[in-house]
């Protein structure tokens, strides 16, 4: 995208009078400031957007302006009365100060003039909110979930800054201290276009580290978590599989057991997905006996979700079913770990979704009726983007075979707002299937057809 201020500075000369003149306004204000309120100018170039503690906290481990006993809130408030930032009053009360995309663009420049402010003040930057992402991290994985969340998204523009500055430099442990946030908040969110972003961007800065123990965990980790995010954006795919056969090699050749419970859970995952149940029973069997080694009890909750599913699905109902009700009865959302990468919908609600199915086929509607009402409490308490769709959906289409299609109307078109707010494609395209049946159900023939 072209600079706004050189397509202003060299652009048409039937420009408006106003914007053929913005830039000279721009650097007039600017040259009004005194040298201390210039560099600050500049500096805060790096934020998106700014509170005071922030300003105050960066500048404050920038030895040159620190030399020059800056004083942050008087310059800041006369930046602000020369209309070179402005105040924010956000939702929660909390004040923020940005510029107009203009103006931080003619900062920046002034910025690059100066070198060597230019790099202590990125840097400085991208540590500030790196450290701030893992102080928050405690709290997003706490009972402050919620708060945390809106907390870590208002900041979500300078935590991506300090991203790219930090995979730009190849450093890791830098880049371990926003990863865990911002997974956390992407997966709450649904944000899977974000996701794969971030984990095409860690994979690319392990490649050029030297390869260790540690690393090569993370990449398993990582291999997995881009399989899921690939199979949700696009559906079982050979790129889906390539991501999961890799993650293999690595778990194979490095022997490592916790990292081999989440390949067998992802390649069971996979195997369902492709209806072939028979490897999908043996990876589930492999992790109620990995689970009996470490005493786990979140491995043993997703070994019988994932044998009691390709049982169900593979005919045999009731011992299926004696599985899943383990899984619902032991599955406890206040002790659910936050591990590393997580992603994907929720096992408890798979579980509780899929026992309901299991009932229903088993000519017990009203039973299959209170779970599946169970699963989408849990999924409003969880506030889980994505297992909300994949709940509302089985819901529906549950609601259409009790042949209530009116009920069935409105989980489909509760899935498709999901699906359109969060770039589900793959939700999106069965809620619609889901909404075309319950209209032709309501009498609405032709347009459920369609």
């Amino acid at each position: 995208m072209k600079s706004r201020l050189k397509f202003l500075k060299g652009g048409a000369r039937d420009l408006p009078a106003r914007q053929q003149t913005l830039r000279d306004t721009i650097k007039w204000s600017y040259e009004m400031l005194n040298e201390e309120e210039q560099h600050l100018f500049a500096v805060l170039s790096v934020f998106p957007s700014c509170t005071f503690d922030h300003v105050e906290a960066v500048t404050g481990s920038i030895s040159m302006m620190d030399d020059m006993q800056l004083d942050v809130y008087s310059s800041l408030s006369s930046l602000v009365d020369k209309s070179l930032i402005r105040r924010s009053d956000q939702t929660n009360g909390e004040l923020r100060l940005v510029m107009l995309e203009t103006i931080r663009e003619y900062a920046s420049e002034r910025l690059e003039d100066n070198q060597e402010l230019s790099s202590v003040s990125q840097e400085s930057h991208a540590k500030y909110f790196a450290e701030l992402s893992q102080q928050l991290w405690k709290r997003l994985t706490g009972s402050d979930r919620e708060t945390a969340l809106n907390e870590f998204e208002a900041e979500l523009g300078n935590m991506r800054v300090a991203w790219k500055f930090w995979t730009e430099k190849g450093d890791l442990e830098q880049l371990q201290k926003l990863l865990d946030s911002l997974w956390v908040l992407y997966d709450a969110k649904g944000w899977f276009n974000d996701t794969l972003e971030l984990t095409n961007d860690l994979l690319k800065v392990l490649s050029s580290n030297p390869s260790v123990p540690e690393y090569a965990q993370q990449e398993i980790m990582l291999q997995m978590s881009l399989a899921r995010v690939l199979m949700t954006i696009k559906g079982v795919t050979p790129e889906v599989e390539d991501a999961y056969k890799r993650a293999l090699e690595l778990c194979q050749k490095h022997g490592e057991i916790p990292q081999s419970f989440s390949v067998l859970r992802s390649l069971a995952s996979f195997y369902i997905y492709r209806s072939d149940f028979e490897k999908s029973l043996q990876f589930g069997e492999q992790i109620l006996e990995l689970a009996g080694k470490l005493n786990n009890s979140s491995m043993k909750i997703e070994g019988h979700l994932l044998k009691g599913y390709s049982l169900v699905f593979s005919g045999n109902l009731e011992t299926g079913l004696k599985h899943l009700e383990i899984a619902v009865a032991d599955f406890k959302p206040e002790l659910q770990d936050s591990h590393k990468f997580k992603f994907g919908n929720n096992p408890g609600i798979i579980s509780y979704t899929a026992s309901a199915l299991c009932w229903w086929m088993m000519g017990f509607p009203d039973r299959s009726l209170n779970l599946i009402n169970d699963a989408i409490a849990l999924a409003d308490r969880i506030n889980h983007i994505s297992s909300k769709a994949y709940v509302n959906f089985h819901s529906g289409l549950l609601h259409l075979w009790r042949l209530e299609p009116e009920l069935a109307l409105k989980k489909a078109e509760s899935v498709l707002e999901i699906s359109d707010k969060n770039e589900f494609q793959i939700w999106k395209a069965v809620a619609k299937s889901l909404h075309g049946a319950a209209l032709v159900g309501t009498g609405k023939t032709k347009e459920g057809l369609s």
